[in-house]
């Protein structure tokens, strides 16, 4: 089932609210200058202001931009949910079922590098919607595109790093939470 998808901004940044319409691509020119494409519609379950949860971590830690640093190159981690921006994600469901995750600052979740191996940092980075900033999620995987590998934590504690990996691992499993 599909449902509009809409981009809602903070307070000092805000973009028109308008519903997007299949599989089509929106262009916000944001207050600030900067410019944000939104792709697809938002699927039932998908939408904004999501957290992701590690099942292994027992509910207890969130997908987590390191610092609350929104700039190119920050690392994602794994820390205690605490609900902050920097646990905040729109999840698009665009063309074939990928999804894009948007995070704070607008950044996307990214594959340094594009590397298609077990280990590979995930990052924010400006987004372009490329095979490494795609994913698939599908039964509490997130499964980027460019490498049918899934997200996995090295760890289920806080301050662990978030890597591509096998698929099987116990530390791949998500879910998505309002």
């Amino acid at each position: 089932m599909i449902v509009p998808a809409y981009i809602t901004l903070s307070e000092e940044i805000y973009a028109e609210r308008e519903p997007l319409k299949g599989n089509s691509m929106k262009t916000y020119l944001l207050a600030c200058g900067l410019v944000l494409n939104v792709f697809g519609s938002v699927a039932y379950g998908y939408g904004v202001n999501l957290e992701a949860r590690l099942d292994a971590g027992n509910d207890k830690v969130c997908l987590d931009v390191r610092g609350d640093q929104a700039r190119e190159g920050t690392v994602l981690i794994v820390w205690n949910c605490h609900g902050r921006e920097n646990q905040r994600w729109a999840v698009t469901d665009g063309v074939n079922g990928d999804s894009a995750f948007i995070g704070v600052g607008g950044y996307c979740l990214d594959v340094r590098g594009a590397i298609k191996t077990d280990g590979a940092q995930i990052e924010l980075w400006k987004c372009h919607f490329g095979p490494n900033q795609r994913f698939r999620v599908t039964e509490g995987l997130i499964v980027e595109v460019g490498s049918g590998k899934c997200l996995v934590a090295k760890d289920s504690k806080s301050d662990s790093l978030v890597v591509l990996g096998e698929c099987k691992d116990p530390k791949a499993k998500w879910h998505l939470v309002k």
